[in-house]
């Protein structure tokens, strides 16, 4: 059996992020449907990876910077998480998130 190439294993690396990516969006728009936002709200929840093993959650692709790591967002309100993802975001972002 012939040995993988550097490029095989980048390729295999990528396709793997690339799947990780979209599973760790699809739990962040899961947990936030459980919380009670809308149908309209939810494609606009994601997440990224961070150091460790934390995801943070963003929406309309800005809180990032509020660090809200998706495990802890699980333990929150709505409201609360409303509040904490507000605090980086625009206004026109926080209209969105607050359903407005």
């Amino acid at each position: 059996m012939a040995k993988k190439s550097w490029m095989g294993y980048l390729d295999d690396s990528l396709h793997a992020l690339n799947k990780a990516e979209r599973f760790v969006n699809k739990a962040a728009q899961e947990l936030m449907l459980e919380k009670g936002f809308s149908k309209k709200q939810i494609p606009m929840f994601g997440a990224n990876f961070a150091s460790g093993d934390e995801a943070l959650i963003t929406f309309n692709t800005e809180g990032a910077d509020s660090d809200l790591d998706i495990t802890v967002a699980a333990g929150m309100t709505k409201g609360e998480i409303i509040e904490r993802l507000s605090r980086y975001a625009s206004d026109e972002t926080v209209k969105l998130l607050k359903g407005e």
